[in-house]
């Protein structure tokens, strides 16, 4: 199960919303998120459609994304990046303090680097990322019976992740 990210266009059903990377379908049937991950430096350009009977878009109740991934050239072409977001740069969950956990910890770091260019002169072109993902976090377990008053924490929630991209084309 992979999904990262699910889009509601228009009020609708993100359930509904078609979702689709170079032409093809990405959506997962049974929970309507993405069934594909994609790094944000592998977007070259999206287009967000509200308008339900576009061919482009393919068909949809309420919406869809067309995603556009980079592809590599006759040049050789690459970055490095790093992506941070902590707790000092967010707002409070429900924008509220809670008692129990008045200072919610929350890190996320994501370093990357992605590299394209030709393997055969204007024919074979490649493009590859790499990602890191590195969060971590505290969640409050905060139980509302009161028999459930020991059971009140605030455990670990880390998360890691290796994220490869590659693209071939002729």
């Amino acid at each position: 199960y992979n999904a990262q990210f699910s889009v509601s266009v228009l009020g609708g059903d993100a359930g509904r919303t078609a979702i689709n990377a170079d032409g093809g379908n990405i959506r997962d049937r049974t929970t309507g998120n993405t069934s594909q991950n994609i790094s944000q430096e592998t977007v070259q350009e999206f287009q967000l459609s509200s308008v339900n009977f576009d061919l482009s878009t393919g068909i949809s109740s309420v919406g869809a994304v067309n995603i556009v991934t980079r592809n590599g050239g006759n040049d050789f072409h690459g970055t490095g990046y790093f992506y941070f977001r902590d707790n000092n740069m967010a707002a409070y969950p429900a924008l509220r303090r809670n008692p129990i956990n008045p200072e919610p910890f929350f890190a996320r770091r994501q370093p990357g680097v992605w590299v394209s260019g030709p393997i055969k002169k204007d024919k074979l072109f490649f493009f590859a990322n790499y990602e890191f993902n590195n969060q971590d976090a505290v969640v409050t377990v905060q139980p509302n019976a009161p028999s459930l008053v020991g059971f009140i924490d605030n455990p670990a929630s880390p998360y890691t992740n290796h994220q490869v991209s590659a693209r071939v084309d002729w």
